[in-house]
């Protein structure tokens, strides 16, 4: 059988989309696939409506600078682009890795990783200087050479047809004209953060999954003294110490820490068509 030529649509590869966020976004329509976290509905299905899903992608990041989206746009039913991108301050991953099945996308280092070929799984000579500068990899570095990460305020684009990956850098943080004072700033942030935990239109019971870190313990703070705190503990070793922060931060605290146990798994899965 001769070559198929990689202009093709039958050879390109497959694309798989593997989410562990549980509230991670699908919308599909005959001309793509969108994956979306932080986003809402409606602005994912009225960028999925857009004629360029480039710029939509990078208008949506702009607007929603916690979001993340991941798109599959289609040719004759199968992908034939990969978008990815993350807003300026998006904490949900994207991770990039072209595998011998097609390319593999998940907002979770670990289930990219297990993509990997164990032999293949060292990390570039970048990584290991900013790991023994920063204690950490920055921007689009990761620990595994094979794997990709998208950067914050970035959309990557992959041509399934060449391979060829292109990164566009679509927003800025830029400092506010108004300059406070200290005083001010914390009075500032007091009362954005009591606005934002006022759960008096809010029924029944309210919980906070606390770690230990910053986020849930100055959340649970401004929460209503009745707030309890839940602590997840993952089935892996790796993770133990988190838990032991948790434990640690509520006994400094003087909370009643429940404690949760399940096996972690991906929450969503997809692969499109080859």
């Amino acid at each position: 059988m001769p070559p198929t030529p990689a202009n093709d649509s039958r050879a390109l590869p497959a694309v798989s989309v593997c989410l562990t966020d549980p509230m991670a976004l699908h919308h599909t329509t005959p001309a793509a696939d969108w994956f979306a976290s932080e986003i809402p509905r409606a602005e994912l299905a009225r960028a999925a409506a857009e004629t360029d899903p480039s710029d939509a992608v990078a208008d949506m990041i702009r607007r929603f600078r916690a979001g993340s989206v991941t798109v599959a746009i289609k040719e004759d039913g199968r992908p034939r682009l990969l978008l990815s991108a993350k807003g300026a301050v998006g904490s949900h991953e994207r991770f990039l890795t072209n595998t011998a099945n097609g390319w593999y996308v998940s907002d979770h280092f670990r289930n990219a990783i297990s993509q990997v070929p164990v032999a293949d799984r060292a990390p570039s000579p970048e990584a290991l200087a900013d790991h023994y500068i920063f204690r950490a990899v920055h921007a689009d570095l990761t620990y595994a050479q094979p794997i990709e990460r998208v950067s914050n305020a970035e959309v990557v684009t992959i041509d399934l047809g060449d391979g060829t990956m292109t990164r566009r850098l679509v927003d800025k943080l830029i400092p506010p004209a108004e300059r406070l004072d200290r005083a001010h700033a914390i009075d500032r942030l007091d009362a954005a953060l009591a606005t934002t935990c006022d759960l008096s239109a809010v029924a029944g019971r309210t919980a906070v999954l606390f770690s230990g870190g910053i986020d849930s313990t100055v959340i649970l703070t401004y929460l209503h003294p009745d707030a309890t705190p839940l602590t997840f503990v993952p089935d892996t070793p790796e993770f133990a110490e988190e838990t032991v922060y948790a434990r640690s931060a509520a006994a400094l605290l003087d909370l009643s820490l429940i404690h949760i146990s399940e096996p972690t798994r991906p929450m969503k899965e997809s692969r499109l068509p080859s």
